[in-house]
């Protein structure tokens, strides 16, 4: 790169002063042009100031004209002015008439030439130009300058027109007219220069008759303005006038440029020339030089460089000849083998081959082939120092031997190297047995989950069968060894349900639910539950809550509630007297509401040495306490691991024989900030686009059915609505939809076998799953099935029209306004459940929430009736009318009734608690009749908003 530059360094040079030298000419050559063009400027604004002064100086004469002038009932005597139109064209002979016009702008006289008399009378309104011209004169009271147009006498020309005023009357005009051409010849005088004058890019006069040898480049332009119009006037120098205004200062700067850049490119070759041969003679001498010097240090170098990598090395490295004499060893030898220098001295005696060291590793054939020219890596092998009366302790070693060639290719050495591989195979057999132990810890947690799932079975079934017998006619006798059976069955469930929990959650296979739940109901539900226990134990139990406005959250309830009723049951165990408090405190964070739950108890206490291992795995406080109070010491093993799910904490103070304090804290996230950044698309948004779309809502419950339907058609959807699988696979073979609604349980045939079918049959159209279930696998279950996505049930307007309109591509305009976040009304309906739906009886005045609380009332008996009834079979009918019952309760606003549905529909209970479970159903349907019944038979023109009341702040025990 160096070199090229070098050789085109004379032609740089030369470049560079031929660029200067341009430069130069250029700057010449613009000051020249500069001077040429202002000359031209000079002369165009000459031109223009000659003719304005001749037009000033023939106005002048017309208006001197025009004031002599007198009317008489619109008529001038000629004698009146003949003599000045003649003696004003004597003057000027440029003008080839002269006239008068009346107030009506009627020629009345004309002067021209011979022809006196030739143009009148003539009425210049006839012609617009003409009119517009005296107008404009009438109307300014001043002379006016026309455009450029056609004369009546021939040619191309244009008029002055003077208006006549007399105390302010007016009177008439006199006007002239004159050929452009003739006027421009006379009045104007450019030596030197072409003159071009044009009006409007059209031309008016041009000073030479052939211009095609000009160079209108160096031509300048002016603007002469007349009131009606603009004159371009141009100026262009003639050929003579460039030549004489040229300057031979260019070419001659240019000439003398050529010839420097030249000169000095050549002489700069010349030197370079000269340069190259010394340094090339310089080189010659240094090369020869340096190939002496590097014959002479060749064996040096090879030789330190063999001994640099040979000490560096970190195998142990020794070198021999090829007839086994040993030339060098490295420290790392000593090292691996625990040998003194001293002790190498005796060694070297040796030949290789019958080293007692080597020959232990059966190296000898290894080293043949080396030997021959082979690059070898001997397998490992386990070396044992005391095999050869050395000491030392046992290693594994690997060992590699290289020939070392001479410059003729000839094998003069050896090298071998040894690498020791104790402390990898010591590591990768601690990694195995370590597997080992973790594959087999999961096993054995995978086997006792299943094995406690297993065990469940048969105690139901001695649970059950227990109660059944104990329903019989029995002895006292008969009676206390049922009840002592019952008693032991219901410890075993526990014992069973707490090793699952464990087990699940060693096993990484407990997932943490995320559904809403009211935190005042559940804080009422462990007072409902624990009141009369502690009462029977003659101990006063005692709750302190105060609702906070934000009360809905999503979480996990039921992991919560495990927390606490362990927590609680445990103070309440091991109180013998005094009284139990369980306080809830609430604290909001920026998203969250920070919650602590504490129990404290009068009981007896822990001490802390039991305390610091009290949360693990099977501890109780000692022996004692599980010969008297019995139970598995799992129940805080499990809250501690339940806690740490959910990122909480739980603290334990206590003193032996003074009651303990346990504090559960975690961070639940408000149902509000839990919604989509509360931001509310807008339900109206786009009509026209959605009013192109058609949605097929296949939903076998009428409730349900008819709300999506609302939902959609107030959003300006087409809708149409199927009431199973098999509907829904008619109404698309026969006709085309957009967006498919696709609830997953109905009779005939359910969501996923209609979905499945439809893609199937090649059918794109995104699939929405509509279920109750909030699960993970339900929603795996819908996307194996083909669907696009799932919508939550109940369904509330704003996400389900967001997702809607997301899976159609519709967009949505975003207000600012949020949501409010309704609570419960504290009964078994939660009204702001219904009271979203108040949105769809704008307008309609139809009554549709008060049509479906009639519908629910009248169709929950026969369903309760085939709710039971399907017990009785249980299975897949039991799922299903379970599941089709919380849909309707769930839009209805009845929670507590969806979740004991929801317990039946997921099999989470034992079979003897089944019958109960649908009791309570029953039961807690009769209190959600009656607020509905009351409600709709307070007032039906009632909004549901109407029916909220402020809730209690302070949950005691009755």
């Amino acid at each position: 790169m160096r070199n090229r530059l070098r050789s085109l360094l004379p032609v740089l040079a030369g470049a560079t002063l031929l660029a200067m030298t341009l430069v130069l000419w250029q700057a010449f050559l613009g000051y020249d042009g500069k001077r040429i063009l202002e000359g031209s400027h000079a002369q165009a604004v000459s031109v223009r100031k000659q003719i304005g002064l001749a037009l000033d100086s023939r106005i002048t004469s017309l208006e001197q004209m025009a004031a002599r002038i007198s009317f008489n009932n619109s008529a001038v005597a000629e004698s009146e002015w003949r003599d000045d139109a003649i003696q004003f064209r004597a003057i000027f002979p440029d003008f080839l008439g002269i006239g008068v016009q009346n107030v009506d702008y009627i020629s009345i006289w004309s002067e021209a030439g011979e022809n006196n008399k030739l143009f009148h009378p003539y009425d210049n309104k006839e012609d617009p130009m003409r009119k517009m011209i005296f107008d404009t004169a009438r109307a300014g009271h001043k002379p006016v300058v026309s455009q450029i147009l056609e004369l009546r006498l021939g040619g191309r020309g244009f008029l002055i027109v003077i208006p006549i005023y007399r105390l302010g009357e007016f009177k008439g005009f006199v006007n002239a007219s004159m050929r452009a051409k003739d006027f421009f010849t006379n009045v104007v005088e450019a030596p030197g220069y072409e003159l071009h004058i044009s009006e409007s890019g059209k031309d008016v006069f041009n000073s030479v008759s052939s211009p095609a040898d000009l160079d209108r480049k160096w031509g300048a332009s002016v603007v002469f303005s007349h009131g009606l119009s603009d004159w371009t006037v141009r100026a262009v120098p003639t050929v003579e006038t460039l030549r004489r205004e040229e300057s031979l200062l260019p070419t001659t700067a240019l000439l003398f440029g050529l010839t420097i850049s030249l000169l000095f490119a050549a002489l700069i070759e010349l030197l370079l020339r000269m340069e190259d041969q010394s340094k090339e003679l310089e080189r010659r001498v240094l090369a020869r030089t340096k190939e002496l010097t590097d014959a002479l240090s060749s064996l040096r170098v090879s030789e330190n460089r063999l001994n640099a990598i040979i000490d560096q090395s970190p195998f142990a490295t020794l070198v021999f000849t090829s007839d086994g004499v040993i030339t060098r060893v490295n420290q790392a030898w000593f090292e691996l083998w625990d040998i003194s220098p001293g002790e190498f001295q005796q060694l070297r005696a040796y030949k290789i081959l019958e080293n007692p060291l080597l020959t232990e590793l059966g190296i000898r054939e290894f080293v043949i082939r080396a030997i021959a020219g082979e690059r070898v890596a001997v397998p490992m092998a386990f070396y044992d120092p005391g095999k050869t009366g050395r000491p030392g302790k046992p290693r594994w070693v690997e060992a590699y031997l290289s020939p070392i060639r001479a410059s003729s290719g000839e094998i003069q050495e050896i090298a071998l190297s040894f690498k020791d591989v104790t402390s990898q195979i010591e590591s990768s057999e601690l990694e195995v047995r370590e597997r080992a132990a973790l594959e087999s810890s999961r096993l054995k947690s995978e086997f006792l989950a299943n094995m406690s799932h297993e065990i469940r079975t048969p105690i139901n079934g001695i649970v059950g069968m227990t109660r059944l017998l104990g329903d019989t006619d029995m002895s006292d006798k008969q009676s206390k060894f049922v009840s002592a059976i019952a008693r032991s069955a219901n410890l075993l469930r526990v014992l069973v349900n707490d090793i699952l929990d464990l087990s699940k959650i060693e096993a990484g296979k407990l997932e943490l639910e995320l559904l809403p739940f009211h935190l005042d109901e559940l804080v009422r539900d462990m007072c409902e539950c624990f009141a009369p226990f502690a009462e029977a134990r003659g101990l006063e139990f005692v709750v302190l809550y105060e609702a906070d406005k934000e009360d809905s959250f999503l979480g996990d309830s039921s992991r919560l509630r495990q927390i606490l009723n362990n927590l609680i049951a445990n103070a309440i165990k091991f109180t013998d007297s005094g009284k139990v408090v369980f306080a809830v405190t609430t604290r909001r964070t920026s998203e969250w509401i920070e919650t602590e739950f504490v129990v404290k108890d009068t009981g007896i206490g822990i001490s802390p040495a039991v305390s610091a291992r009290l949360f693990k795995n099977f501890t109780q406080g000692d022996s004692s306490t599980a010969r008297k109070f019995g139970g598995t010491g799992l129940g805080l093993a499990i809250c501690k691991r339940l806690s740490d799910l959910m990122n909480g904490s739980i603290e334990l103070e206590s003193h032996e024989g003074q009651g303990s304090t346990f504090c559960f804290r975690v961070k639940l996230r408000p149902l509000a900030s839990a919604l989509p950044q509360l931001a509310v698309e807008s339900t109206l948004a786009n009509q026209s686009a959605r009013k192109k779309m058609r949605v097929l809502v296949v939903e076998d419950n009428s409730i349900n059915q008819e709300i999506t339907v609302r939902m959609l058609l107030k959003a300006g959807y087409q809708v149409e609505a199927a009431a199973n699988g098999i509907e829904a696979l008619v109404a698309l073979q026969d006709r085309t939809f957009d967006l498919v609604l696709m609830d997953c349980q109905m009779p005939e045939m359910d969501g996923l076998t209609a979905a499945r079918k439809m893609r199937e049959r090649d059918l794109t159209m995104p699939v929405l799953a509509l279920t109750a279930s909030a699960l993970n696998s339900e929603l795996e279950k819908c996307l194996n099935a083909g669907m696009n996505d799932c919508i939550i049930k109940p369904i509330y307007e704003q996400s389900f029209l967001r997702s809607v309109d997301h899976w159609l591509k519709i967009p949505v305009v975003t207000s600012e306004a949020n949501p409010a976040v309704e609570t419960a009304s504290g009964g078994s309906v939660d009204f702001s459940v219904l009271r979203r739906l108040e949105f769809l009886e704008e307008g309609g005045g139809d009554g549709l929430i008060l049509r479906l609380i009639r519908l629910y009332i009248e169709r929950s008996p026969s369903d309760l009736a085939e709710l039971r009834q399907s017990a009785q079979q249980a299975g897949t009918s039991l799922i299903k009318c379970a599941h089709m019952l919380k849909s309707s309760s769930l839009n209805i606003g009845a929670r507590r009734v969806s979740i004991l549905l929801q317990t039946i529909e997921d099999g989470a209970y034992e079979q003897n608690e089944l019958s109960s479970l649908i009791e309570a159903v029953e039961g807690e349907t009769q209190n959600v009749r009656r607020e509905l019944l009351q409600f709709v038979n307070r007032d039906p023109r009632l909004k549901v908003s109407d029916m909220y009341s402020n809730r209690d702040s302070v949950i005691a025990p009755s």
